[in-house]
């Protein structure tokens, strides 16, 4: 899977891919997140992302009684 680290960045911030940030907090405001991802929440990101099949949707048909007549 190639993805660039500001993709998943912003995937991580969104909260669509679950990452824990290992990184040493030397300084607390400014230190660049160092992201590990457990392979069981991988799977249920990509299970989320994928594409499904769609399903037709059921044609409802008119009763008698919504159709009405014009008569000239």
């Amino acid at each position: 899977m190639a993805v660039s680290r500001d993709v998943v960045e912003k995937l991580i911030s969104r909260g669509e891919l679950v990452a824990i940030d290992i990184s040493p907090r030397i300084r607390a405001m400014r230190h660049r997140p160092i992201w590990r991802v457990k392979p069981k929440d991988l799977e249920a990101f990509l299970e989320r992302r994928t594409a499904r099949p769609v399903t037709a949707a059921r044609l409802r048909r008119r009763s008698s009684d919504e159709v009405f007549e014009f008569v000239r």
